[in-house]
C-alpha cells in the first residue's frame, strides 16, 4: 500500500479559500490535503471570505501547523499565511509561498501601499521558496500586472489576489509534481519593508512634497475595509 502525500494549504482570504478550492477539486482523490487558518479566523465571511468557513463546509482537516511539522511526505503552500515559517522545524524541504510582489522588489509588509508610494506601474505575484529569511527564497513563477494611475491599495490588493488565483490555476501541477527550476533571487532591485515601515495607527500625510506625491499617499492608504 502507497501512503498518500499531503498537501496543505496555510493562509486566509480569497486567495487561500480559492487556491484551496482548486486544489481540493484537482487533486483531493490523489493527496490528503488538509488546511492551517488564520488564527483570527472567526469562520465567517467579511469583506473576504473565509477559509476556516469553506473547509467546514466541504470537510477539509484543519490542522495546527505543529502537526505537520514531521510529515517528510508534505507539500506545504503558504497563501497569505499569518506566522513567520521556520524551515528547520519541518521534514520537508517543499515549502512554498505567494508574494504580493515581484520579487527581489517590495519584500516583507504593505505591498497594496509602497508600490503605489513609489509611482510604481507594474507590480505582480510570485512563487518561491520558503527559506529562514523573509522572502528570500528562490523563485520559482512569477506573473505581473499594470498598476493604474488611479488604483489605491484596495484595488491593489484585489489586483494582487486575482492574479495569485491565476498563478495557482496556472503552476499548482508544476509546483506539486516538482516540475520547476529555482532561480536565486538577484540583489540588484531588492528592497524590503517590515511592518513599522507604516504606521497605521497613526497615519500622517507629509505634505511638504511634490502635488503627485501627495496623491500617491492618499491612494495608497486608501483601503476602506481595513480602516473601518
Amino acid at each position: 500500500m502507497i501512503l498518500k502525500k499531503t498537501i496543505c494549504i496555510a493562509g486566509k482570504n480569497a486567495i487561500a479559500v480559492g487556491g484551496l478550492r482548486y486544489i481540493w477539486d484537482k487533486y483531493r482523490h490523489d493527496y490528503d490535503i488538509v488546511a492551517i487558518c488564520d488564527q483570527h479566523d472567526s469562520g465567517n465571511d467579511t469583506w473576504q471570505p473565509s477559509l476556516r468557513k469553506y473547509i467546514n463546509k466541504v470537510g477539509i482537516t484543519e490542522v495546527y501547523i505543529e502537526q505537520v511539522y514531521d510529515i517528510d511526505s508534505l507539500i506545504f503552500i503558504s497563501l497569505e499565511y499569518h506566522k513567520l515559517i521556520n524551515p528547520k522545524k519541518f521534514a520537508t524541504n517543499k515549502l512554498y509561498n505567494i508574494h504580493f510582489s515581484i520579487l527581489p522588489a517590495y519584500k516583507g509588509m504593505f505591498t497594496s501601499a509602497h508600490p503605489i508610494l513609489n509611482s510604481e506601474n507594474v507590480s505582480g505575484c510570485t512563487f518561491h521558496v520558503i527559506d529562514k529569511g523573509i522572502d528570500t527564497g528562490n523563485i520559482i513563477f512569477q506573473k505581473s500586472f499594470t498598476i493604474d494611475n488611479t488604483d489605491t491599495s484596495r484595488d491593489l490588493y484585489e489586483k494582487y489576489t486575482k492574479c495569485g488565483l491565476e498563478l495557482v490555476e496556472e503552476k499548482i501541477s508544476n509546483l506539486i509534481e516538482g516540475d520547476f527550476e529555482e532561480i536565486l533571487q538577484p540583489s540588484f532591485g531588492s528592497s524590503y519593508f517590515s511592518n513599522k515601515s507604516i504606521n497605521y495607527e497613526k497615519l500622517e500625510l507629509d505634505t511638504r512634497c511634490a502635488a503627485f506625491q501627495l496623491i500617491a499617499q492618499i491612494k495608497a492608504y486608501s483601503f476602506r475595509d481595513y480602516q473601518l
